[in-house]
This record gives structure tokens, sequence and C-alpha cells, in this order.
């Protein structure tokens, strides 16, 4: 289908300082590094990229949902501005 606007939602986390200690670790890490680095990708392809300020919450962790949530409408509210403005172009042209 032809879009007009795309809106991204980049929710990867930054990528954790400490060394993996064990093999599942080193697993999560890499799944991390390789959905962060799709993300980048993606995102360079939208017209606005929503970026939650998910703090310490890693990727594909499960627990935190609300704060989660909170900070996906908050990063949203924020760029609202920039999404209508991309939305009133796109309609007057």
């Amino acid at each position: 289908y032809p879009v007009d606007v795309v809106l991204a939602v980049n929710v990867s986390s930054s990528e954790n300082p400490n060394l993996p200690t064990n093999l599942l670790e080193v697993a999560k890490r890499s799944l991390d590094i390789a959905y962060s680095n799709q993300s980048k990708r993606d995102a360079a392809e939208a017209d606005v990229v929503i970026h939650p300020e998910l703090k310490d919450i890693g990727t594909f962790e499960e627990g935190n949902r609300e704060e989660i949530y909170e900070a996906g409408r908050q990063a949203a509210r924020d760029k609202l501005p920039e999404i209508l403005k991309k939305l009133s172009v796109v309609r007057s042209s």
C-alpha cells in the first residue's frame, strides 16, 4: 500500500556496558545488538521516529509494562507537533 508519512517507534534499549558472564547473556547481547542495528536501518527510512526513553529496561524484558507504555505515550506526545506538521504538508500537496 502506498503511504504518505512513515512513523517508526524505536524501542531498542541502549547497549549494556557490562560484559556478559554466561552463554545466555552472550546470546541475549547478540540479539540486542542485532535488533538495535535493524532498528537503526528501519528508522532511517521513516519520516518521524519516536524513541521512548526506556532507561535501564532491556529490549526483551517483560516487566514494567506500565512504565514502558507511559514512556511510549510521552514520546509520542512529544513528537506530535512534528507528526502533525508532516501530515499537513502531505495534505496540502
